[in-house]
């Protein structure tokens, strides 16, 4: 007769939990990807703007909402702030244009966030995650 050791038995609500862990991990994956890869945005007075969200990426938008802020204060409306952007396109921005850029680029970032938040938060994730239609354009 052979040993069959019950307690290393995989249960089906075992399965499901792989499952579901194994898509967590995937939907992180790809909420990093989408927000690597970036947007466009548009800025009053420029127009279409293609951004990433790398880290750097990131980091260079807080930049810009400090410089742009400060500006703004000191009611500083020349166009001399550099920012090249994701199509190698270098921009002059006012301060105002500065603190725009950062501002829609982070709300960006802020809506896939809440897009993957959404899918977790809703109970299993579905194996459709990456559907455009779960994510902002």
């Amino acid at each position: 007769m052979p040993n069959i050791d019950f307690s290393q038995m995989i249960t089906v609500e075992d399965k499901a939990a792989q499952e579901q862990g194994r898509r967590r991990d995937a939907l992180h994956a790809h909420r990093d990807q989408l927000i690597a890869a970036g947007t466009t945005v548009t800025v009053t007075g420029i127009g279409d703007v293609p951004v990433r969200g790398l880290p750097f990426d990131q980091t260079v938008m807080l930049s810009l909402l400090q410089r742009g802020a400060a500006r703004v204060a000191a009611n500083d409306t020349s166009a001399d702030i550099l920012f090249r952007d994701d199509a190698n396109t270098e921009h002059m921005l006012t301060g105002a244009q500065a603190v725009e850029l950062a501002e829609v680029g982070m709300a960006w970032v802020q809506a896939v966030m809440a897009a993957s938040w959404a899918l977790k938060d809703a109970g299993n994730i579905p194996a459709d995650y990456d559907d455009p239609v779960h994510w902002p354009s």
